[in-house]
């Protein structure tokens, strides 16, 4: 198994508001196949439950996130931890397949505020929009953009 996307914890930290995704792009690799997982370094600080976390995959379309990818939303994590920074991982029953050599845009839905990790990316690179689930598809109009290169990725069999 092989990782796609930012698989190191980013220096910085970002507040994702509630009801808010965030993705980043990433152009794949010239083996990927089927992605097993899709993962993201993740914290909150709020208290009391239900922090629930989605992670999907987007098509792009000229640099921005288009079409949502087929069988790729799924939820993460029911509950992220507070105070506590971690991985937050979640395997595909029905895996989603990604095209070699593309950019896809990788990323969380947040249903209640979170931090993000990231470090410095490319221009436009991370894209943040405020949404609900299930994940818009498209991805919706006007985001606001970052240059950041967010931890997230997918694991995939090549």
């Amino acid at each position: 198994m092989a990782n796609y996307g930012k698989d190191t914890i980013g220096a910085s930290t970002e507040a994702i508001a509630a009801v808010t995704k965030r993705f980043c792009k990433f152009t794949s690799p010239a083996n990927i196949g089927a992605v097993d997982s899709i993962t993201a370094y993740l914290d909150r600080s709020g208290s009391g439950g239900g922090y629930v976390i989605d992670g999907a995959i987007y098509t792009d379309n000229a640099g921005v996130p288009n079409s949502l990818v087929a069988n790729s939303a799924i939820q993460i994590s029911a509950n992220i931890a507070r105070n506590t920074p971690a991985w937050y991982s979640i395997s595909y029953t029905t895996k989603p397949t990604l095209s070699p050599n593309t950019v896809y845009w990788l990323g969380i839905l947040a249903t209640k505020a979170a931090i993000t990790y990231y470090d410095t990316g490319a221009a436009n690179q991370e894209a943040s929009l405020a949404d609900t689930l299930p994940f818009d598809n498209p991805f919706g109009a006007s985001p606001t953009y970052h240059a950041h290169a967010m931890s997230v990725y997918v694991s995939y069999t090549a």
